[in-house]
């Protein structure tokens, strides 16, 4: 039974983040909303930032898991982008809370996952060192975690895709060349 009780606060949490800033959502909006007692909530989540903590590392786990074979970071960076349109209400509630720290330390997780599944050939292929490897992910990882956090605070427009689509066209093969000069080999 917790089980159940802990998914029905999730859901509803959920729910009321789709129609109420952060700020203003309550345990005592949350316990009647789910029709529990607020020990029940207690029970489960010390207060409503670790509820969303929770919900935040369950849905990155899970985008995480979608993510079988990175063969670009455009496609990926869709993936994701989709993925935060489709809530974009409650995304947006988070963005502009005090909790906004969790989001983005998600999204970073994600860009993380993303850039180093990429890169991980094209720095065996140049036998790149662990520290040009390392260097290589912290600037495409930094780019990504950029684009996305710049598309936040633009509102997160839906022409995202071609502004992304361009950047990544723009910087075809980019990684290569970084690749190789980091390697030595002559370009």
């Amino acid at each position: 039974m917790p089980t159940f009780t802990k998914q029905a606060i999730k859901a509803n949490f959920w729910m009321l983040l789709k129609q109420y800033p952060l700020r203003e959502i309550t345990v005592k909006m949350i316990v009647e909303h789910c029709g529990i007692n607020r020990k029940s909530f207690y029970y489960h989540y010390q207060d409503v930032p670790a509820l969303l903590g929770e919900i935040i590392k369950e849905r990155i786990d899970e985008m995480l898991e979608n993510f079988h074979d990175v063969s670009s970071i455009e496609d990926s960076l869709n993936l994701v982008l989709y993925d935060l349109i489709a809530e974009k209400t409650a995304i947006q509630h988070i963005y502009y809370s005090v909790s906004r720290d969790v989001f983005e330390t998600a999204q970073m997780q994600v860009c993380d996952y993303v850039v180093r599944s990429y890169l991980r050939d094209l720095a065996a292929k140049y036998a790149l060192s662990e520290q040009d490897e390392e260097l290589l992910v912290r600037f495409y990882r930094g780019q990504c975690f950029g684009i996305i956090m710049d598309w936040m605070m633009q509102g997160m427009p839906e022409d995202v895709f071609a502004h992304l689509h361009r950047i990544c066209s723009i910087r075809y093969g980019f990684a290569e060349e970084i690749a190789k000069k980091l390697s030595g080999t002559p370009t």
